[in-house]
């Protein structure tokens, strides 16, 4: 889970539409799909996160003697936490998009969408590993087996949103 909050810190979507500023029109105008935009955001979002997330986990499970089962969700946990982050930010941002920033470190450190996914992905992490904390110990691997289930089915249902009301608000920016 710490693992996981690290991975919400990293959120480059969240200002990923905002960026684009006076040249967005020419993202809008290409002849692919809004969900096409969208994925390209995504993975430039987790090709930042995933491979040291990886990196870290294996180092950390190495250092920390882990058996294979905890293993996968050293592995698991952090990728579909980087997934919800990615969209989550990218939704927010499609949401609150701001184009009339000074300077592009306005829009990246100072938007609404960047605090909203940095501090919530880091206060539902927290809350996540201090929950994991309180339960007997023969019960911390299946609940986080659960919040992994929970993380990566919210991944599919946010993809979902994004491919409909998202591509829908795209469409209405500007």
């Amino acid at each position: 889970m710490v693992l996981a909050m690290l991975v919400t810190m990293s959120c480059t979507t969240s200002s990923s539409i905002s960026i684009d500023g006076k040249s967005f029109w020419i993202l809008k105008s290409l002849p692919v799909k809004a969900e096409t935009v969208f994925l390209s955001k995504i993975m430039v979002n987790l090709t930042v996160t995933l491979p040291l997330s990886l990196i870290s986990s294996v180092l950390l499970a190495i250092a920390l003697k882990m058996d294979a089962v905890q293993f996968v969700f050293m592995l698991l946990t952090p990728a579909a936490f980087a997934v919800l982050s990615a969209e989550v930010g990218l939704f927010l941002n499609l949401m609150y998009p701001n184009f009339v920033c000074p300077s592009e470190i306005a829009v990246v450190k100072q938007s609404i969408p960047t605090l909203i996914s940095v501090l919530g992905g880091m206060a539902v992490s927290i809350a996540l590993l201090i929950g994991l904390t309180k339960l007997p110990q023969h019960m911390q691997m299946p609940g986080l087996a659960v919040i992994t289930a929970v993380a990566a089915a919210a991944d599919l249902i946010l993809y979902r949103l994004l491919k409909t009301k998202g591509a829908d608000m795209f469409r209405k920016i500007f």
